[in-house]
């Protein structure tokens, strides 16, 4: 769960998760749930503010 952050922009250095098919799943996993979908919600209306 630690990493989730560091892979959830992982665009921006230009990082892909597609030679890693465990670390994708895994993401994708976290990704779906509801408090990670609020948490990204909360964090994506702070950064249009800016």
């Amino acid at each position: 769960m630690a990493h989730f952050g560091w892979l959830w922009r992982r665009s921006f250095p230009g990082i892909a998760l597609d030679r890693t098919p465990h670390v994708a799943r895994w993401y994708e996993q976290i990704a779906a749930r509801p408090g990670v979908q609020r948490g990204i919600d909360r964090v994506e209306a702070l950064t249009a503010r800016n």
